[in-house]
């Protein structure tokens, strides 16, 4: 998978409806223990909600989801917040939505209506981001060539995480598969004076030549 979309932090939205209140609780995720915690945490910290309606979905053993509708009558809660999940294309994600209940029902339609629109409502202002697949890829340099590499990497617009100045320079630097063209390039511009060190692949969350965010390899 070279991408994915997800979300960066977590957030809190709120939807009222004929008096009840969904609030939805938004996680990243990357393994079932890590969303069932949240879910745990969302229901003790609202204990006395009618109800907790738990989705999620993540990459971990074979793309995994699971939802709950934690008493609501069935199909009408847990799956509509798992198919709005899905509709918004993003993995790795956890949703709990916490229903006060406000007197008026409203039908098995209006229940589906209602917990997808707040499971929609809740990943929208979750900051969603697209993670591509990377390699970090580790540069070392004689100082006399730190101006020349350091002007080929701004103009480039090619990500750099890490400079340390030690004997030598050493650079850490994030490059997408369609970039590592430029590695035969810097050797060209070094004339070979250039030790160049491959780490890791890692999916990261990039915006405007910033790292937004880090993510695993599940293989």
């Amino acid at each position: 998978m070279k991408e994915f979309y997800s979300i960066l932090s977590r957030e809190e939205s709120l939807l009222e409806i004929e008096k009840s209140k969904f609030i939805t609780h938004t996680c990243p995720v990357e393994t079932e223990n890590e969303a069932l915690n949240f879910i745990n945490e969302i229901k003790k910290r609202h204990y006395n909600a009618t109800h907790n309606v738990s989705a999620f979905y993540i990459r971990d053993n074979y793309f995994y989801k699971k939802y709950s509708d934690d008493g609501e009558p069935g199909g009408t809660a847990g799956l509509p917040s798992l198919q709005a999940i899905l509709n918004k294309n993003v993995i790795d994600v956890c949703v709990v939505v916490t229903r006060y209940f406000g007197g008026i029902k409203l039908g098995a339609g209006g229940l589906v209506r209602a917990y997808t629109d707040a499971t929609v409502k809740g990943l929208e202002a979750s900051s969603i981001v697209r993670y591509e697949l990377m390699t970090r890829y580790k540069l070392s340099i004689l100082y006399d060539l730190l101006n020349v590499v350091q002007y080929f990497l701004n103009k480039n617009s090619i990500l750099v995480t890490e400079i340390v100045y030690d004997e030598q320079v050493h650079i850490t630097l994030l490059l997408g598969e369609d970039e590592e063209e430029y590695l035969s390039e810097l050797a060209n511009l070094t004339a070979g004076k250039i030790i160049i060190a491959k780490l890791e692949k890692i999916y990261a969350a990039c915006e405007k030549n910033k790292i937004l965010g880090y993510k695993s390899i599940i293989e």
